[in-house]
């Protein structure tokens, strides 16, 4: 009798896993169909060109960015804080964070202020997991929108058996940058220029009690910045490494999955070392350089 029972018992779990499992994989069909309708139009339009990607490390507040207003640029997060966002006019938008779509005030605040900041003819690079939320509040209504879709279940494993291509499902990304380099991958995109990329969360020690979350990690001042709360609360160190190693392990692995495409860091001071540095003073005037020669 209490075998019969524990059969049963275990039939259930079974049949509910079961369950569980063939619901993921329609949904995961549901989403790739929507995706592909969506993003595989993007493929290759920026085949064989540069762009710059722009994050938000201290050193970028340092660099005359205002050089990179003509060229292919991607900007993410708190970017839109910088003084000179308007003359870069950044060509699109990254806000990946699902932290970022909270419904707190603060949360909120923050997408309405990109919202109201972003050009019309920027491109917005979001989660595909909001794409109901963000139409039903009317954001970003005049941009054209890239969504994509991660995957809780994807990882960027070390065999490179992973997805990048935006017409499907991608791994989790830790850090918005990500977000930039694999949409820019699809676009066909063969060079890329990383500034304000310093990822020294392990040397600056932040997230403490006593240090807050925007201590000397951005260009941009604490105030500035909503409190968001999924990105102001404290963090034990233990996390904060395993997240760093995460990080640059995604970068090693993102290289060695696009081989044909140069990526270049342009951040002084910065511990990402998977890819060569080149100096940005350097690069910029090669732009201007060229641009006179066809003057």
């Amino acid at each position: 009798m209490l075998k019969s029972i524990k059969n049963w018992f275990l039939w259930v779990k079974r049949r509910t896993e079961i369950r569980s499992r063939v619901k993921r994989v329609i949904e995961k069909i549901r989403t790739e169909k929507e995706l592909a309708k969506m993003n595989q139009g993007l493929k290759d339009t920026h085949k064989g060109e540069r762009c710059f990607i722009l994050g938000t490390g201290p050193s970028i507040k340092n660099q005359d960015i205002t050089l990179l207003k003509n060229e292919q640029t991607f900007a993410v997060a708190g970017f839109y804080l910088h003084h000179d966002y308007d003359i870069i006019h950044p060509k699109f938008f990254c806000i990946i964070d699902v932290a970022c779509f909270g419904e707190d005030k603060e949360s909120k605040k923050f997408i309405e202020n990109i919202a109201k900041k972003v050009h019309e003819d920027t491109s917005v690079i979001l989660p595909f997991s909001f794409k109901n939320a963000i139409e039903k509040r009317g954001l970003f209504a005049k941009n054209k929108k890239i969504y994509l879709s991660q995957n809780s279940r994807s990882t960027f494993r070390e065999n490179g058996h992973f997805n990048i291509d935006i017409d499907k499902q991608i791994p989790v990304l830790v850090n918005v940058v990500f977000s930039a380099m694999i949409t820019a991958n699809y676009m066909g995109f063969k060079t890329m220029y990383l500034l304000g990329v310093e990822h020294d969360w392990l040397a600056k020690r932040s997230c403490t009690p006593e240090a807050n979350y925007f201590q000397d990690q951005h260009f941009y001042e604490e105030d500035e910045f909503p409190k968001i709360p999924l990105l102001t609360t404290f963090v034990p160190y233990e996390k904060i490494c395993i997240s760093a190693t995460l990080a640059y392990k995604t970068h090693r692995l993102l290289k060695q999955k696009m081989p044909d495409v140069q990526i270049f860091n342009l951040t002084p001071g910065s511990y990402l070392d998977v890819f060569p540095f080149q100096r940005y003073e350097d690069v910029a005037k090669g732009l201007n350089d060229n641009k006179d020669s066809h003057g």
